[in-house]
């Protein structure tokens, strides 16, 4: 085992009793937090963000193994030199994966932490069993991902990259179809914060739908969700 790794397990041990866990990742302190049992999620903040962001997870989902990281230079993570654009995450994240030796996840990634989910569900699609973008400037990166998708907006952001919610939802369903749209009430940027209980259950619902094996495959869900149909 490398030093590395050896102290990555002394440091695991050590936290346990503590909601914050603390690993190396590139030889980088990497801070995050794991509740509850079940079907694995790793949750990824935005910029600006961190692990904190999703305090409500286990709360809604407590069927669900809940999974928050703190990206490079954020919360209790270690700044990184080498980090200067968000696809630069996407190999930490995959290592971070790794170390938890989770086979099977669901990414969830709020912002540009969607693009970095997106990109890590392409480089690892083995270990890829769902993917949901919220409020995400993604666009290509959904062409080829084979995972089922879910993209989130809030209903009162009315600006996105110059486009409003409902334009930017078309394009990104442009270039994956089989996506599914929800649009969270009474929410702007951060749906998880300003509108908890309806944006978890949403998640829920997905989350039920990949574990149940259903493949819906287009944008329309009926009012009981809220999924508009663009």
């Amino acid at each position: 085992m490398s030093e590395e790794a050896l102290r990555n397990r002394q440091l695991a041990k050590l936290t346990t009793s503590m909601s914050t866990q603390h690993i190396m990742i590139q030889g980088l302190r990497t801070s995050y937090e794991m509740h509850g049992k079940g079907p694995a999620i790793l949750l990824i903040h935005g910029w600006a963000g961190s692990r904190l962001h999703w305090n409500d997870a286990p709360i809604f989902l407590k069927s669900y193994r809940i999974i928050s990281v703190d990206l490079y230079g954020f919360g209790d993570s270690e700044e990184s030199s080498r980090v200067s654009i968000p696809e630069d995450y996407v190999e930490p994240v995959c290592e971070f994966i790794k170390f938890l030796e989770i086979k099977r996840l669901v990414l969830v990634g709020h912002s540009v932490g969607g693009l970095v989910a997106a990109n890590v569900a392409l480089r690892i699609p083995e270990n890829t069993g769902g993917l949901v973008l919220i409020e995400a400037p993604v666009g290509r990166e959904l062409e080829t991902v084979k995972c089922p998708v879910m993209l989130i907006f809030g209903d009162r952001n009315s600006q996105m990259e110059g486009l409003s919610r409902v334009e930017v939802a078309k394009t990104q369903l442009a270039h994956n179809s089989a996506a599914e749209v929800c649009f969270i009430e009474n929410a702007n940027h951060n749906p998880m914060l300003e509108n908890p209980p309806r944006f978890y259950g949403v998640v829920n619902d997905f989350l039920g739908t990949i574990n149940n094996n259903r493949n819906q495959g287009n944008a329309s869900v009926d009012a009981q969700t809220g999924t508009a149909t663009l």
